[in-house]
């Protein structure tokens, strides 16, 4: 989210690792980001409502709300959702946060909603994901579940009792290899899509 309660499709909290600008982006403004350069590239950062304009519904989505254990999940979520509202494509929207899907599952369940986790990847979740109570809280539709985490006993349960698997992220053959008979889909970047 910018500082103006725009959402951006934009992996890192700051911009710093992929523009040339420095900063929060939750501290930018809408200006600021349109004037910033994806590194490499004459692209700039898209906001999600230009990012579901480009997919025109082509494709899948999967939107991942990034959050902290103090961030305040609601207005991403309503954004979020009013940047959806129309939208025809298949959606999912996740997030690490057990509080996102939670928000969607009752206000929004019409739309896919999954629960992120690891026990590998320190970022304030971690382990959150294998509590019985967060999956109650939440109301997954679907587990995404780090690749390193996929043998833990709680995703093979969550498996055998039909609920859709995700895993991330799948950057290698041998990440591929190990993931595919433990999950129905894998979430992959570089050498591992070829």
């Amino acid at each position: 989210m910018s500082g103006d309660g725009t959402a951006y499709v934009f992996h890192d909290w700051e911009l710093d690792r992929l523009t040339q600008k420095r900063g929060l982006i939750g501290a930018s403004s809408d200006k600021d980001l349109a004037d910033a350069r994806l590194l490499g590239t004459d692209q700039g950062v898209p906001t999600l409502a230009q990012f579901l304009d480009a997919v025109n519904a082509r494709v899948p989505v999967l939107i991942e709300i990034k959050s902290q254990p103090d961030y305040d999940v609601i207005r991403s979520c309503e954004t979020v959702r009013a940047d959806l509202k129309g939208y025809t494509g298949p959606i999912g929207v996740m997030s690490f946060d057990p509080r996102v899907p939670q928000w969607f599952a009752e206000c929004a369940p019409d739309i896919c909603r999954g629960l992120v986790g690891t026990d590998s990847l320190p970022n304030g979740f971690e382990n959150v994901w294998r509590q019985p109570e967060t999956l109650a809280q939440a109301q997954p539709d679907f587990l995404a579940i780090d690749r390193r985490d996929l043998a833990r006993r709680e995703a093979g349960e969550w498996r055998e009792a039909g609920g859709p698997l995700l895993s991330w992220t799948i950057r290698t053959a041998s990440d591929r290899k190990a993931a595919e008979p433990l999950a129905h889909a894998l979430i992959a970047e570089g050498e591992a899509l070829r």
